[in-house]
């Protein structure tokens, strides 16, 4: 089995017993609900999920406030391995009020499931007391980070908890497999076979083992073995888990037939997987079926553009066909991204070798292609990449050669008109005698469009009538004679409509438009109805799903409006509007990461398309990729130097890394091309104001101001108050401080205005935040100010009894745990142990966190483990000054006067400030 291939599939049996439980329990304002609640428990209890999902979602559809029945669909989703609806239906559950505690973990699975191991890591963290499967979660959330020791740790403290876990034994193997210690591996995988005999989960890891291990035989052998064995109760995504991985062990020992066969199976069970198309492509290649092999590794390289294994299939079925120079652009990216992938490396020097050998073919051959057939291929060539003018030219080119050239006129043609050049496509349809039906058919209706778009209706519909008159089965004519009436007679356009879906069922154009005239004749729903009756027989229309899409949309049925779109997308691979929609959507709701993918499918279609670029920018730059989204919108902005949208990006992703000198260059091109745009004069008076140019920022907000004095208002007071306050005048700072908390309060006004009071020694200072807090009690960020500044001002009591309010209601805040563990271990309060620990534990690996934890345990007695804690800490941030002081100090305790001298005569001769530096001092004269 593919080595990057991550599969979590874990035990789940307290969920499910949660969700009879509750399914008894549960108050359903619905007659149906308590039936459809028995049916589905019965059907889990039988194994059946699916019966028990399509129940599940009755009592949904019915009852959309019922956050159980949103929890327990979103439980047996995550035991299909349907991830997204898994996390989708937990949140909505815990908007609904379901109690969060019961959904950390099945919410941190199938995050994990969704490749999104930060989020799952953040969910986990929330867990009061882990479970074993709570660690072991952990453990391949740090396995998909690339986080081995960390990964190796976590299923260790789940083994701790339950010897027998099985996802912490599976894992446990896997971290061992992968740094060589193969022994270890194999004996923890006999390990689960004997505590877990009926598992698939575990016969899959074992038989991936004997796979890499050079075992294929025994590896089929393994897997035929638990797919006889297989229950219906056994989860849908395992089954086909072991179908694959059988099929892998068979290709391995050249069993093509049989892998067919087991693939052939696959597909009963799950249908059209990513994964059985690539064994597909593997078994058309081994066949030397290359055409199959090359469209089935290109579909799923689409759908899956991160699975190494497709890439490499995909370069080796280009060198097959000796295209070397695509080879060579995957097996290069792969190279880049896998520096150690040996057959990468061998193959991408034979694609390397393979363009030398024919850029020389090409040479020679060149000499016999006609110069017109090269220019044509050339431009053809731009066309798809988006380089509309590149085309054109080269187009322009060939027809000098061989003006005759019937089909490249044609071509032409429409690249003018997408390129607004009306008149020269108008005059090469005039000069040319046009051959064939398809042509005149094409030629008319660009004549057609021509005089629409210079606005002589009356004349466009004597043609359109014309034209229907010549060609009187042609529905995208028909189509046409209802576009030429849609402005003044909607009526008679949906008329023609009708009549163009009547002559073709499958006439897209004409469904989109009888649904747009839908719209201006008030009927929107009948449009809506009129796209649904369309797909239903061409369920796979991607223009018309993408019309549907955007019409959802703008009714306000987001979620139904998406999901239009992503079946655009995924009916059409070369779709780029729905891709960029959906870009534009999934940000909104927060999804960088699954957009970034989409917009990446964009740009791989269309190179050459500024949008494209611009978008990966913005998916990348609200992920906090900011280097990778300034290098894309750059090349946005190389493909279309006056586009704005990529330069508004850039100047923000500029601004972000506070790289002034090129958000200032930015800020100076978008005034060119938008005078008075407030966006550039707000950047150019930040950056004024950065750099202490304080003249020239005062007169940077004033210009601000004056271009957009409504949405300038709050951000130039603030601006302003910066600027007194690099001026020294403090008082002018906080009335602008003031005005702007006035109107528009906030955490950060309420800080700045704390602060400037507190500069001026005023006794009001804490008011501000006094009173922010008696408002809003919950907003721990204020309430952590305050007990950071008491602390500071020696108010220590004060400030503890503020930590301690932070963490009644949120426990695991790790400011609040080790300040407050420093505090109490000052009033020599044992409680110090516990709080820092707790900090620790969240924290093991943060150097101010073991620093903390180290000094409370050599403060009460614990002077061993405190000071292996502080040695860690030193060694991890060694110019800190109060990590080696107390260090030294836990040294001393432990009799090593020695080196405690030498660490502290090194600390006070290279680290010139450090809080503790006069204790150090002190400490260094009694030895």
């Amino acid at each position: 089995m593919p080595a990057n291939r991550s599969f979590i599939r874990s035990s789940r049996g307290r969920w499910v017993a949660a969700f009879i439980a509750s399914a008894l329990i549960a108050g359903c304002a619905s007659p149906d609900a308590p039936e459809l609640l028995s049916r589905a428990e019965a059907a889990i209890d039988e194994g059946r999920y699916r019966a028990a999902l399509v129940d599940l979602r009755s009592v949904v559809a019915s009852e959309p406030e019922n956050a159980e029945a949103r929890f327990q669909l979103a439980v047996v989703s995550l035991t299909l391995g349907d991830m997204a609806t898994a996390e989708k239906e937990l949140r909505r559950a815990r908007e609904r009020g379901y109690d969060e505690a019961a959904t950390l973990e099945p919410m941190a699975e199938a995050l994990i499931g969704l490749a999104r191991a930060r989020e799952a890591l953040a969910e986990l963290d929330n867990i009061e007391e882990p479970s074993a499967h709570a660690e072991s979660l952990a453990g391949l959330a740090h396995e998909q980070l690339g986080q081995s020791d960390l990964a190796l740790r976590a299923f260790n403290r789940a083994l701790e908890i339950d010897p027998r876990n099985e996802d912490a034994l599976l894992g446990k193997a896997r971290e061992l497999d992968a740094t060589g210690d193969r022994q270890g591996a194999e004996a923890l995988l006999d390990k689960a076979r004997a505590e877990h005999a009926d598992s698939m989960k575990v016969a899959v890891e074992y038989g991936r083992f004997l796979l890499v291990t050079q075992r294929p035989a025994e590896a089929e052998a393994v897997y035929q073995a638990a797919i006889d064995a297989r229950t219906e109760s056994d989860a849908p995504s395992t089954r086909w888990d072991l179908f694959l991985s059988l099929a892998e062990s068979q290709l391995a020992q050249g069993k093509i037939d049989e892998a067919e066969q087991t693939v052939a199976a696959l597909d009963e069970i799950e249908p059209d997987t990513v994964l059985a198309k690539y064994i597909q492509a593997r078994i058309a290649f081994a066949r030397e079926d290359i055409p199959t092999a090359n469209e089935l590794a290109a579909r799923v390289v689409v759908e899956a553009p991160d699975f190494d294994p497709a890439l490499l299939l995909q370069a080796k079925v280009f060198l097959a066909n000796s295209s070397y120079t695509q080879a060579r652009q995957v097996l290069a990216r792969l190279v880049q991204r896998d520096p150690n992938n040996a057959e990468a490396r061998r193959l991408l020097a034979a694609a390397e070798e393979g363009m030398a050998e024919q850029n020389d073919e090409t040479r020679r051959a060149g000499r016999r292609m006609s110069q017109g057939d090269f220019l044509a291929m050339v431009g053809t060539a731009k066309a798809e990449s988006g380089d509309i003018a590149g085309a054109v030219t080269f187009w322009e080119q060939s027809l000098k050669n061989d003006p005759g050239n019937q089909d490249v006129k044609l071509e032409l043609i429409s690249a003018y008109v997408r390129a607004g050049r009306m008149d020269d496509a108008a005059a090469m349809i005039e000069d040319t005698r046009w051959v064939g039906e398809l042509a005149r058919t094409r030629v008319t209706m660009v004549q057609i469009l021509l005089t629409m778009e210079a606005g002589d209706l009356d004349k466009a519909r004597g043609q359109a009538a014309a034209a229907a008159e010549s060609f009187p089965r042609e529905a995208s004519i028909v189509t046409l004679q209802g576009l030429v009436e849609v402005k003044d007679n909607p009526t008679v356009a949906k008329d023609f409509f009708e009549s163009a879906l009547s002559l073709d069922p499958a006439a897209s154009a004409a469904a989109i438009n009888l649904a747009s005239v839908s719209d201006r004749l008030g009927d929107s729903p009948n449009g809506v109805e009129v796209l649904r009756n369309f797909l239903r027989s061409n369920p796979e229309d991607a223009a018309v799903l993408e019309a549907l899409g955007s019409k959802l949309l703008r009714a306000g049925d987001r979620e139904q409006g998406i999901a239009s779109l992503q079946a655009a997308r995924e009916a059409d691979p070369n779709a780029i509007t729905p891709r960029l929609q959906l870009t534009q959507l999934l940000l909104e709701a927060g999804e960088a990461q699954a957009a970034e993918l989409v917009a990446a499918e964009v740009v791989s279609l269309q190179p050459r398309l500024a949008a494209a670029h611009n978008a990966l920018g913005v998916a990348l730059l609200a992920q906090g990729k900011t280097a990778k989204a300034t290098e894309s919108l750059q090349q946005a902005l190389r493909i279309n130097p006056a586009a704005v949208d990529p330069l508004r990006n850039l100047l923000r992703a500029e601004v972000a890394t506070a790289s002034f000198a090129k958000a200032e260059q930015s800020a100076d091109r978008l005034l060119k091309l938008v005078p008075g745009d407030a966006q550039a004069l707000e950047v150019l008076a930040r950056v004024s104001l950065a750099r202490k140019e304080l003249d020239l920022a005062e007169q940077r907000v004033s210009e601000y101001e004056a271009a957009d004095p409504e949405r300038s208002r709050l951000p130039a007071l603030v601006m302003r108050g910066d600027i007194a306050l690099a001026r020294g005048d403090d008082a002018q700072a906080l009335d602008y401080f003031e005005r702007a908390l006035g109107e528009s309060p906030s955490p950060t006004l309420a800080e700045r205005v704390f602060n400037t009071r507190r500069s001026l020694g005023r006794d009001d200072a804490y008011d501000v935040l006094t009173d922010w807090l008696q408002a809003r009690p919950s907003d721990n960020g204020v309430r952590l100010l305050v007990a950071q500044a008491k602390q500071v001002d020696g108010d220590f009591d004060a400030a503890a009894a503020e930590y301690e309010r932070i963490l009644a209601t949120s426990p695991r805040s790790l400011v609040a745990l080790n300040n407050l563990a420093l505090l109490y271990q000052l009033n020599e309060d044992e409680r110090a142990v516990e709080i820092a620990k707790q900090a620790f534990d969240q924290a093991p690996n943060f150097p101010i966190i073991q620093d903390t934890y180290g000094w409370v345990l050599v403060t009460f007695g614990q002077v061993d483990n405190g000071v292996s804690l502080l040695r860690d800490a030193h060694e991890a941030a060694p110019d800190n000054g109060d990590i080696a002081y107390h260090l030294a100090a836990g040294l001393v305790r432990s009799g090593d006067a020695a080196q405690a001298k030498a660490m502290l005569e090194q600390a006070l001769a290279n680290i010139p400030q450090f809080e503790s530096r006069d204790d150090a001092q002190a400490l260094l004269n009694t030895l």
